[in-house]
């Protein structure tokens, strides 16, 4: 990741995370984090997020099934990624169908 690590964080400077209320985290993004650990995924842009070192921190108290949210991930080009957002004001994750969020 000697070259896809430093990239991420020049394209996306500032972490990537977003809370459940829908705010974003305003920190330096300063580590790489991967959303599946497929190692055919590694360095796959659409699997990575630019994250500050509080919120790719494991051990800070969120359950492993907790949702998180990020922003989209830019890549050379100006190619985004989308991941999964916050749910609708008012509304919770409940579980995903064929790949899409189901909010209730």
């Amino acid at each position: 990741m000697r070259k896809t690590s430093p990239t991420m964080r020049l394209l996306n400077p500032l972490c990537q995370r977003i809370f459940e209320d829908g705010s974003r985290c305003r920190y330096p993004s300063k580590e790489i984090h991967h959303l599946s650990a497929d190692p055919k995924l590694f360095f796959t842009p659409s699997n990575l997020v630019a994250l500050c070192k509080a919120c790719h921190h494991k051990d800070q108290g969120e359950s492993a099934d907790t949702p998180r949210f990020y922003a989209p991930t830019i890549w050379l080009g100006g190619v985004t990624y989308p991941h999964l957002e916050p749910p609708p004001p008012g509304k919770k994750l409940l579980f995903y169908s064929m790949g899409k969020p189901i909010y209730g």
